[in-house]
């Protein structure tokens, strides 16, 4: 079996997809920049004061993470795209050589254009990952700037003034540090890294269990799976190892970027299982079957009863 595919004429295809999916990316996009690099008035990060009794637990060193940060977005961003790209046209090579496909599309013809669904289903894909990564980015820093919760290693480069803590509760004065190292500072809770790592490994762990069935490979599945978990896990554990963010900022990013992944993936790509179609096939040119004539008692002229009695025919 070569796929179960459906072939239907859409021409509302690719105004929709320019005017409305590319559009809203765009602004995510836009959003997206302005928050995280935007150095001007607009976005105000709240700078709560900080009890004394914390002190200790944000006074660490501030040690440079073995891993650079680029390295870290450009993974999160661009790993599952090539599993995606490597999966379809895995799946479309299958689909040639007569195996039976584990999804059921359609493809759609819109303006004379055929589009086969595994250029549809790879665009989608890739598009709704995109869109859930910067849409995580932009929940993870909103609450980064509204709560403002410092890092521990936040009074190695804020230099407490000599006079807070001496009977206070509160430090009532802000800690002297440039505007940049504040900022840095203050951007703990969630953690970016964590959410986006976490977000990545869920969206390509659930691609991966219900596209790559191969009966003949049973380890491959697993390994990729646990390969992407296991990366999110390490890029948490490196912001804990080296005092970049807490316990509790590491959960909540592994949380939020999981719930945005099963979201997608489950809910809104159904498991990337494609649509479920309910439709009667339709006969065409097939001649209409003729109505059986009925006699004067409503039964059919061809209709016999199973079972005759001999001995009521001979009464009669």
């Amino acid at each position: 079996m070569k796929g179960r595919y459906l072939t239907v004429v859409n021409n509302a295809l690719i105004p929709c997809f320019f005017f409305v999916d590319c559009l809203l990316l765009a602004g995510i996009i836009v959003l997206w920049y302005f928050m995280v690099f935007w150095e001007g008035e607009g976005f105000y990060m709240n700078r709560p004061y900080i009890p004394c009794a914390d002190i200790a637990h944000y006074s660490y060193p501030n040690l440079e993470t073995k891993v650079p940060d680029v390295v870290i977005y450009v993974l999160c961003f661009a790993l599952p795209p090539v599993v995606i790209l490597f999966g379809e046209a895995a799946l479309a090579v299958f689909q040639l050589q007569g195996y039976e496909s584990p999804v059921f599309e359609k493809t759609v013809i819109t303006f004379d254009v055929k589009f086969h669904p595994i250029v549809r289903r790879t665009l989608r894909f890739i598009g709704i990952f995109a869109l859930g990564g910067f849409v995580t980015w932009i929940v993870s820093r909103a609450a980064q700037l509204m709560l403002g919760y410092p890092a521990p290693y936040f009074f190695s480069v804020c230099l407490l003034p000599s006079t807070q803590c001496t009977g206070t509760d509160l430090v009532t004065q802000l800690p002297e540090c440039t505007g940049t190292n504040d900022n840095l500072a203050r951007q703990s809770f969630p953690s970016v890294f964590a959410a986006l790592s976490a977000y990545s490994a869920i969206y390509t762990g659930v691609y991966v269990s219900k596209v790559f069935v191969i009966k003949s490979a049973k380890t491959l599945q697993p390994l990729i799976v646990l390969s992407f978990l296991a990366l999110s896990l390490l890029t948490g554990l490196e912001q804990l190892a080296f005092y970049k963010a807490s316990w509790y900022d590491v959960i909540a990013g592994w949380l939020l970027g999981a719930l945005i992944a099963a979201y997608l993936s489950v809910v809104v790509l159904n498991s990337f299982l494609g649509h479920i179609f309910h439709f009667q096939p339709r006969l065409v040119g097939m001649p209409r079957p003729k109505t059986p004539e009925m006699n004067g008692n409503g039964r059919q002229y061809s209709e016999r009863p199973a079972y005759i009695d001999r001995n009521v025919e001979n009464r009669r």
